[in-house]
């Protein structure tokens, strides 16, 4: 047992270093450039000038006046899906992307209702909170994945050496160690997945109602994105 403590003590000053500098990179890459990775990965097209989408460059910056918040950026994708998306780590850098699909399927009471929705996630900071624990998760990943393969890999020269029972047993405590930083750094991912639980949307439906003064209209388009 003490053999296989102090081998993955050892490993230790090796891997979070690492982990560090990696997050560091990680989260500065996420909170600079996110909302440019995202329209690479969907294929939103900014809108820059209200005659490119007349209507929802007007719902949004109604909802925006009555609110006195700052209009965020536009963006639509050219799928028949259903589906919008709110992004931005801070509120002057907030976006709000929508499908083509959603704009056909809902009327103007409906569209607004899901903009709202989408408002109300940039003012309650999910945005923020949804790049955060997505790069979170990943460095976990990343750092339980490293830890994994390098007591793996220190186990198996350690039971190679000599076969007898102190290697024997060294080795076994490095592969209990290693799977229960696995165990734990997935807790730890499940939790922060818990963060953006379902209740940070029903707090945006709230939010949308709130915006909107119209809950029949939130709900009309709630159902109709399910139907798709």
């Amino acid at each position: 047992v003490q053999a296989g403590l102090v081998q993955a003590a050892y490993l230790l000053p090796t891997i979070i270093p690492i982990a560090l500098v990696v997050a560091a990179i990680w989260f500065a890459i996420a909170w600079f450039g996110h909302n440019r990775i995202l329209d690479l990965v969907t294929g939103a097209k900014r809108v820059g000038d209200p005659r490119e989408e007349p209507r929802l460059w007007r719902l949004t910056e109604e909802l925006c006046i009555a609110r006195g918040m700052t209009m965020p950026r536009l963006g639509v994708i050219e799928t028949p899906a259903r589906n919008a998306f709110a992004s931005g780590v801070t509120r002057d850098k907030a976006a709000v992307t929508v499908t083509r699909g959603l704009m056909d399927a809902l009327d103007d009471r409906e569209l607004s209702a899901v903009i709202g929705h989408e408002l109300a996630h940039i003012r309650n900071g999910d945005a923020r909170l949804g790049v955060i624990a997505a790069v979170f998760v990943g460095v976990i990943t990343l750092v339980t994945d490293m830890a994994w393969n390098a007591m793996r890999f220190r186990s198996i020269r350690i039971a190679t050496r000599r076969s007898n029972s102190n290697n024997r047993g060294a080795a076994g405590i490095l592969i209990l160690i290693a799977i229960a930083i696995a165990v734990a750094a997935h807790l730890l991912a499940l939790v922060l997945r818990m963060a953006l639980s379902r209740n940070r949307e029903y707090l945006a439906d709230a939010g949308a109602v709130d915006f909107t003064k119209d809950p029949d209209a939130m709900i009309s388009a709630l159902r109709k994105v399910e139907q798709q």
